[in-house]
């Protein structure tokens, strides 16, 4: 990951702490591999406490081998009411817990977002489709869970399909949400066997954007706005593309090599 240019743009440059959401969430997966649930529950539960977006890794950590695996809900639950509860108590707007669910439904679609594309002048019947980002988020995770449960997939293959659909489906296009699909892809192509050309142009278009943004001020000026209204568009389809190549390779038959005799 410090080989790309997009870690140094977004940690260094950018100063976005999204990265250090994605590495507990990471912590959490790998101790989990190892059978130490409690110890992943409790990473996870630090991933969660930044920020709500891992939860939708949950169900992909939870069930292991078509089971839930419940010391590590009751871990992640215990860890995180009790975050919730000391943060509560040295903050004077306990209340504003429920500030990320409100900006949720309250939010414009911005930069990278498909939607922000299909809003702008630049789409040929622009519209205010921002509205359908929820339930297709939704309804795309539910299809998910079910493909990952039904088809035996393991726990790197529905992360990084899951960060995929997040990042191909949220609203808000912001530079910092590829950090999820691009840190998870990183990892899977280690077990992966081959590296397709849609993981490494995914991999270049967000180093791309991120070493672009601050360069530009946000791309505000000359003939840069054009990617703040049309760069959704690219970022959809070389996202639908990776998420289809890893859906794929993770689909097909695991070849299992027959022991020595």
């Amino acid at each position: 990951m410090a080989c790309l240019p997009f870690f140094w743009a977004e940690v260094v440059w950018l100063g976005h702490f999204e990265i250090f959401i994605v590495f507990f969430c990471l912590l959490a997966l790998l101790v989990k591999e190892r059978k130490k649930t409690v110890y992943a529950g409790f990473f996870f539960a630090i991933a969660v406490l930044l920020k709500f977006i891992p939860i939708i890794f949950l169900a992909f950590l939870m069930l292991e081998r078509k089971k839930i695996d419940w010391i590590f809900v009751a871990s992640t639950a215990c860890f995180t009411v009790l975050g919730f509860a000391v943060g509560a108590g040295i903050s004077n707007e306990p209340w504003m817990i429920l500030y990320p669910f409100e900006q949720i439904v309250e939010r414009d679609p911005k930069l990278f977002s498909i939607f922000r594309y299909l809003q702008s002048d630049y789409f040929p019947w622009p519209r205010q489709y921002s509205i359908l980002s929820m339930p297709l988020l939704v309804a795309g995770e539910a299809i998910l869970i079910w493909i990952y449960y039904r088809q035996g997939l393991t726990m790197r293959e529905g992360c990084v399909l899951s960060a995929f659909l997040f990042s191909i489906l949220n609203k808000v296009g912001h530079i910092q949400f590829f950090t999820y699909p691009a840190v998870f892809l990183i990892l899977y192509t280690g077990n992966a066997g081959s590296i397709r050309l849609s993981w490494c142009v995914y991999l270049a278009w967000t180093s791309a954007v991120a070493l672009l943004y601050p360069i530009t001020d946000g791309f505000r000026y000359g003939y840069w706005p054009v990617l703040r209204e049309a760069g959704g568009l690219p970022s959809f389809m070389i996202g639908i593309w990776a998420f289809r190549d890893v859906l794929k390779d993770a689909l097909n038959p695991k070849i299992v090599p027959a022991p020595d005799r």
